[in-house]
């Protein structure tokens, strides 16, 4: 009985220190996140501050009159309120990103290929897919073209998937983290009959 006991005990305290460990993530995450939308937000200010001074020279005129679709979506873009569509932006692809790592999390992908992968199997493996997604659900939202969405989703794309993956590592279980605890159950249920 006191092996039970010391093994409930155990498993309390993992269970107590892995909270910890994720909330400690998550305030990371928080902080991180509204930093990058920050950032995110002042960068689509920039952009709409230059094209609007370089819309006005007379120089630029060849270029807007060469590339019309060009000006047209990128005047369409600076066209918006540009506080809310970074905030839907990161909005959207925050969710895609924590989506994609705890699905990663979950059927082992991450800790067999992420941890060993180096950083052009990260990039093209874990990082380049949210923002492909989060680009097709930005341009479905605000008629964008394609080319137009990845580049405003590129930013927080790149980084929230690093710590989307990082958050859910320590809370989210896999499928070998199941299986253990289904044989656990298994086995406690026959040791705990067995001492009886």
């Amino acid at each position: 009985m006191t092996q039970i006991k010391e093994n409930t005990e155990l498993s309390e305290q993992i269970f107590y220190k892995s909270c910890q460990y994720f909330f400690c993530d998550l305030k990371k995450y928080a902080g991180f996140s509204i930093t990058i939308l920050f950032i995110h937000s002042i960068i689509l200010f920039v952009g709409s501050y230059l094209w609007v001074n370089y819309t006005g020279f007379y120089e630029s005129q060849a270029f807007l009159n060469a590339y019309i679709h060009i000006g047209f979506d990128i005047g369409y873009l600076f066209s918006h309120n540009l506080w809310w569509l970074s905030l839907r932006v990161h909005t959207v692809v925050s969710l895609v990103c924590l989506i994609y790592a705890v699905f990663s999390k979950f059927f082992l992908i991450t800790g067999y290929i992420y941890d060993v992968a180096n950083f052009f199997g990260r990039l093209f493996g874990w990082y380049i897919p949210p923002i492909f997604i989060a680009a097709f659900i930005i341009e479905d939202a605000y008629i964008f073209d394609y080319q137009t969405s990845i580049l405003i989703c590129f930013l927080p794309g790149l980084f929230m998937s690093y710590l989307s993956i990082i958050l859910v590592r320590t809370f989210i279980p896999d499928l070998g983290d199941l299986h253990r605890l289904f044989l656990w159950c298994i086995y406690r249920n026959k040791t705990a009959t067995a001492l009886m």
